[in-house]
């Protein structure tokens, strides 16, 4: 049983069926002379020709290295006429990396030696076949085809020198005794190093390791055997009467390691340190200050506590970098003077707040819309001002109704301060707001100011306040207000006690203590 495949989908170069395939329009005439056809018709459905991805790409860098061939043919033909110098075409390059590597090097004189050299090795006789006048190969077909994109040279980069001079260390082995030291660790000692996740000693080698993990499990297996069996050291083979001499018994044991007199490395042997001395410390490094170091964390470490720390000459604080006291320099030592507008302000603090209040649009590189606020219907000119406007605000902040109580007549209030001067007022008699004149109390000092200019001193009271209906002028605006009920005709005080309502409070107490005194008294 056969499948039929579908022509439309398979790719013309690997026959492919499960890629995406595309219509070739790039280099088709160098696809025909690969596949060796010297004559297509226009009718032909090769016309039509299918690739996958694969394939395009080997055809570009066919199209590419057919390129190069003919850019090299032209330049033999004219070192034939006249001999000079080439140039490789190739981008290729050795790269040094480390002093491992094994690296060819060729200097400019050597390769233009060569270059001379190959020059005159070459036969006349291979130049005897070609005609000048015409060329080996009929590009008319496909040259104007092919995709030709210029090669980018990788930039290598340079390695930098390091700053840090350091001198290379030849480590001998009858001079052991300058560089390590025997040490005697007890059982003690042996718990209380650092552990890692694994469970192995910070700073110590495997073998090592390996030794102090097998002797406290002896330990602790010693210690666990005691409820069943009589105390015996395993180590020594020595037997004790009770658990707490057995624990005292093995503090006394202690293990012998060889330490790195540098960094305080363990090792089991002098072997072992000795190998991390070649590795770890094979070079010294040298500070400024004449100080050596044989490990480059200490440099870097001392290095930065002393030499990269920066000193303010105004308060003598020390600082870890340059940003830091460039940021105190400018806060605290420094004028606090605005850049714009020349002013001069008392701290860093209500500098910076004056900068985002009135030049928050100069600081911006981006020009912004102005906040505007829909209530109020204003426009800010920063967005900082807009939020205060939102914060602070009387509009935007929700009225707490507060009711304070007058302790003897129960009247209320809406402020502490109000119900405090009725009570001074009304039930204490006291004040220190009294007209000496006429012998009164005043709350405030308005109310005793207003009294003394109109009734005394016989000022006429300004009537500014005007109805915008008939004109007429007013001297509060409690007035205007009842005032403007008559041309309204609004009245909005109601008697509790029957249907009527009044434009004004007074009338409607008036008309309850007359009208309705006996649901009053009662």
């Amino acid at each position: 049983m056969s499948v039929k495949v579908e022509l439309d989908t398979v790719c013309r170069g690997c026959l492919s069926n499960d890629r995406k395939i595309v219509p070739l329009k790039n280099n088709a005439s160098l696809f025909f002379i690969l596949i060796a056809d010297q004559y297509i018709p226009k009718d032909s459905n090769y016309f039509n020709m299918y690739l996958c991805w694969e394939c395009v790409a080997f055809l570009r860098k066919v199209a590419l290295f057919q390129k190069q061939i003919q850019k090299s043919k032209d330049i033999f033909l004219d070192c034939w006429k006249q001999p000079k110098p080439m140039e490789p075409m190739s981008h290729l390059k050795m790269v040094h990396k480390n002093d491992y590597d094994l690296t060819i090097e060729y200097d400019e004189a050597d390769i233009k030696l060569n270059e001379l050299q190959y020059d005159k090795v070459i036969k006349e006789e291979m130049f005897d076949s070609f005609d000048n006048n015409t060329d080996l190969f009929d590009r008319s077909d496909y040259t104007d085809n092919i995709e030709s994109k210029p090669v980018k040279e990788k930039k290598i980069k340079k390695k930098t020198k390091s700053k840090v001079k350091m001198t290379e260390v030849v480590y001998i082995d009858d001079e052991r005794d300058r560089y390590m030291s025997q040490v005697q660790l007890s059982i003690k000692e042996l718990e209380m190093l650092e552990r890692n996740k694994r469970g192995r000693i910070s700073g110590m080698s495997y073998r090592c390791n390996v030794l102090v993990k097998k002797m406290l499990a002896a330990k602790r297996r010693d210690v666990r055997r005691c409820d069943n069996s009589e105390p015996k050291c395993a180590q020594c083979e020595e037997t004790l009467t009770t658990r707490k001499e057995l624990q005292e018994h093995w503090q006394r044991h202690t293990i012998t390691t060889y330490q790195c007199r540098f960094c305080g490395y363990h090792g089991d042997d002098s072997d072992d340190v000795m190998a991390h001395l070649k590795q770890k410390h094979n070079k010294i490094y040298k500070c400024k200050c004449g100080v050596e170091f044989r490990s480059i964390r200490e440099y870097y470490k001392h290095n930065k506590n002393l030499h990269k720390k920066f000193d303010c000459d105004h308060c003598n604080r020390r600082f870890q970098s340059k940003a830091t006291i460039e940021k105190h320099m400018l806060q605290c030592h420094l004028p606090y003077t605005c850049n714009i507008c020349h002013r001069n302000y008392k701290s860093y603090k209500v500098l910076m707040n004056h900068y985002f209040v009135y030049h928050a649009e100069s600081m911006r590189k981006v020009k912004q819309e102005k906040p505007y606020c829909v209530e109020c219907d204003v426009t800010f000119e920063n967005e900082y001002l807009y939020k205060r406007h939102l914060r602070s605000a009387v509009a935007h902040r929700p009225k707490m109704e507060v009711k304070v109580p007058c302790p003897d007549c129960g009247k209320v209030f809406s402020r502490k301060t109000y119900m405090t001067n009725h009570y001074n007022l009304v039930h204490v008699r006291k004040s220190k707001h009294y007209c000496e004149i006429c012998d009164k109390y005043f709350i405030t000092g308005y109310a005793i100011r207003t009294h003394k200019k109109f009734v005394h001193e016989k000022r006429e009271k300004p009537k500014d306040k005007i109805c915008e209906i008939c004109d007429r002028g007013f001297f509060t605006n409690r007035v205007l207000i009842n005032h403007r009920r008559t041309h309204t005709g609004e009245r909005p005080y109601k008697c509790a006690y029957c249907p009527a309502a009044f434009a004004q409070r007074s009338a409607m107490k008036t008309h309850e203590r007359t009208q309705h005194k006996n649901y009053i008294n009662s």
